[in-house]
Formats: structure tokens, C-alpha cells, sequence
């Protein structure tokens, strides 16, 4: 059952921790409220297609890494511009997974921006 914890609880020299914090876990909601709850752990292991479809996300989110600024802010930019609801990165590593070259030309269209080769 999720808690929140006084501010001061977590702080520490003017910042706040989050993340997994010894048997808890921790972050802050979309109010700006400390939320806390007890660490929970998987009940069975990762089946093979589980672990193939994290390899893939691991592999976009490399892809990413791979770009140059100024590609990533092309990515960034088409977002924007398109008013879509992601961030480049969201759509990018979309993309790596889908492979959905058409809706990315028609995104490069809409928004002016070079994403992928023509």
C-alpha cells in the first residue's frame, strides 16, 4: 500500500531521493507529492519472449544513444511540430520496434524534419 512520506523523511541536503531506496520504492506523482511503497519482486522468471522483447527496447534505446544531437533533435522536433503526444524518443524508438518507415515519411512530411533516409 502506497504512503506519502513527509518531505523532509527523504530529503537530504536539499534534494530528494527516489528510486528503489532500501525495501522501498519511491517517486513523485504527478501532483508533486513523495510517493513511498514497499519493494515488490517478480513471482516467476522472465519467459524467453520476455527477454527478447526487453533486448529489443535495449537495443532502440542504444539506437538512441547511437544518434548524433542534432538527429535526436530532429526526432524531438517532429514531435512538436506534429503535436504528437510522445517525445522524439518515443517515437524513435517506435520506430526501431515497428519499423513503419511509411508513418515516419508522413510524420517527415507534416512536420518539414529529415528522420529517416527517402
Amino acid at each position: 500500500m502506497a504512503h506519502l512520506p513527509s518531505e523532509r523523511l527523504l530529503s537530504f541536503l536539499g534534494t530528494v531521493l527516489f528510486g528503489d531506496i532500501g525495501p522501498l520504492t519511491v517517486y513523485r506523482n504527478m501532483n508533486g507529492k513523495l510517493v513511498a511503497f514497499q519493494k515488490t519482486w517478480p513471482k516467476h522468471t522472465a519467459t524467453p519472449f520476455q527477454i527478447a522483447q526487453r533486448q529489443l527496447v535495449t537495443d532502440a534505446a542504444e539506437a538512441w544513444q547511437e544518434l548524433t544531437p542534432d538527429m535526436r533533435a530532429q526526432w524531438e522536433t517532429a514531435t512538436q511540430r506534429g503535436s504528437l503526444r510522445m517525445t522524439g524518443y518515443n517515437l524513435f524508438v517506435h520506430h526501431q520496434l515497428e519499423h513503419d518507415d511509411d508513418a515516419i515519411r508522413t510524420v517527415q512530411r507534416q512536420t518539414q524534419t529529415h528522420l529517416i533516409p527517402p
